[in-house]
């Protein structure tokens, strides 16, 4: 009798564990599936950067470089301006005082 008893008690006890083994089992399946879903959206996070991401930055990189490059041009054309702009107003000066120094000289004469 006693046999028995024991041999329930085991049988009960095995039956006990092996329930919190199928739980145990059940939430490691979860974790896996969770991680699994966790891992698939990295790799689509990961191919919208590739995709959508990085060549969007490369184009503002280009536009950054192609803005960069025509303000120098233009600052190298605003610089040649003043140059064109100093030796203008100086041919200006020159020709106003030859023309004081002719009304001068006309009127002098005169």
């Amino acid at each position: 009798m006693e046999n028995d008893k024991t041999f329930e008690l085991l049988t009960k006890m095995y039956s006990e564990m092996n329930g919190k083994f199928d739980a145990i089992n059940n939430r490691f399946d979860n974790l896996e599936n969770r991680f699994d879903n966790l891992e698939n959206e990295v790799k689509k996070i990961g191919a919208k950067i590739d995709g959508e991401v990085i060549p969007k930055q490369q184009a503002l990189f280009d536009g950054y470089v192609a803005n960069t490059e025509k303000l120098c041009q233009l600052t190298e054309t605003v610089e040649e301006m003043k140059v064109d702009i100093n030796n203008i107003s100086i041919k200006t000066l020159k020709s106003e005082n030859n023309i004081i120094e002719m009304k001068k000289n006309f009127y002098s004469k005169a």
